[in-house]
């Protein structure tokens, strides 16, 4: 009998122990600070704006004409501004920022979802995969704007 009781007195104070360890775990130090129009406006306007004006097609009577990053440095300014598109993503799913669990956060997924591919598509200096992945974070965009932005 003595032996259960201290077995049982063993897992009682494991439980607690876990208990109180949950609970003094400190949460984590996110705070949105910024409203989602600022980020917008800072940082993913800009960086989408990099990363759509990185590939242009023109087609006229002189035929068909390619625009795209020729330099190290041109392919590693999209791929920049596509990492900032994926966090952004991140920034726009925080509490405190996302408008509902359901349309917001599948629209914010799909904006992380298109820097990724914009991010290998600049690694790898792929223009049309690049034009993929800007049609996709085009489409996030006009989801969320289409349902959330208020018009004047």
């Amino acid at each position: 009998m003595r032996i259960f009781l201290w077995i049982v007195s063993v897992i009682a104070a494991a439980a607690a122990g876990s208990a109180l360890a949950l609970h003094l775990r400190p949460s984590p130090p996110f705070e949105p600070v910024a409203e989602v129009s600022q980020i917008m406006k800072a940082t993913v306007g800009p960086s989408s704006d990099v990363v759509f004006g990185a590939v242009e097609i023109d087609v006229d009577s002189k035929g068909t004409h390619e625009r795209k990053p020729e330099t190290d440095a041109q392919w590693e300014q999209v791929r920049n501004s596509a990492v900032t598109l994926m966090e952004s993503g991140n920034l726009l799913m925080m509490p405190g920022r996302a408008r509902d669990g359901g349309v917001w956060m599948e629209q914010s997924r799909a904006l992380i979802e298109g820097g990724v591919m914009a991010a290998k598509a600049a690694e790898t200096k792929n223009a049309g995969a690049l034009l993929d992945a800007g049609h996709l974070i085009n489409l996030s965009c006009d989801g969320c704007h289409s349902r959330y932005m208020k018009l004047p």
